[in-house]
């Protein structure tokens, strides 16, 4: 079971605060934020995602494929 979670909600503007303040941080209305608690919605499964967790290979690549640039710094590159 989810746990419940409280949110302060601006009545004015609609932002929503994790703590209460006195004064709305966003558009400054005073004595506007109420609690209001909901639990999270589930996500359905495994805490591994949507994917279920299988892994997919990634075509290998090869140095054909690769289009190289030479620039102008001699420093960066290197000897073969």
């Amino acid at each position: 079971m989810a746990r419940r979670r409280t949110v302060y909600a601006c009545q004015h503007c609609g932002a929503q605060q994790p703590r209460w303040h006195g004064r709305c941080p966003d558009c400054g209305q005073w004595e506007s934020l109420v609690e209001e608690s909901f639990a999270p919605p589930s996500s359905g499964g495994s805490a591994r995602g949507a994917g279920g967790g299988l892994a997919e290979l990634v075509p290998a690549t090869t140095d054909e494929k690769r289009a190289r640039r030479s620039g102008s710094s001699t420093e960066l590159r290197t000897a073969k």
